[in-house]
């Protein structure tokens, strides 16, 4: 599965208090772009309610995204967050990550949601990689960095 950052969608040491505020800074921001229609942002963050995206990986990660119909523009935001989030651990009830990092997909087709998920979760095995990520000191590098990041997995 091959898919790209949005030209304006990387957010480098996001700050935020909540898994909610990180969706609703990352949503409205797409909204902006162009890439997401206006009822994404509400959608995003009830999916996440229901289905909790947080995976606790070697650098916890947050992979929030919706149903297909909310997205006008395929690929995918990417936070790094200031201080770590609180989101809860996709197929959990109860437990909790402490997110550092945040994809937001962006798909357009519903059956291609696994096959990103699983690109996703096998792109953050890479540790050193995403560590990089981490570091990234402004949205610009952040985008740069993300980008060469997904694009490995293709090569």
């Amino acid at each position: 599965m091959s898919f790209g950052i949005v030209p304006g969608a990387a957010f480098a040491r996001l700050e935020a208090e909540s898994d909610r505020e990180v969706l609703t800074t990352m949503a409205r921001r797409l909204r902006e772009l162009g890439a997401v229609a206006a009822t994404f942002e509400e959608a995003v963050i009830a999916r996440e309610e229901r289905f909790p995206t947080g995976l606790p990986t070697a650098v916890p990660t947050a992979l929030p995204h919706t149903d297909p119909e909310h997205v006008l523009i395929e690929g995918v935001a990417v936070a790094t967050l200031a201080h770590p989030v609180q989101f809860r651990e996709m197929g959990s009830s109860s437990s909790s990550i402490e997110a550092r990092f945040v994809v937001m997909m962006l798909l357009k087709q519903a059956h291609s949601q696994l096959e990103a998920l699983q690109t996703l979760v096998a792109r953050l095995q890479d540790v050193e990689a995403v560590e990089a990520l981490a570091s990234a000191a402004s949205d610009e590098d952040l985008f740069a960095v993300a980008s060469d990041w997904l694009a490995a997995g293709d090569a």
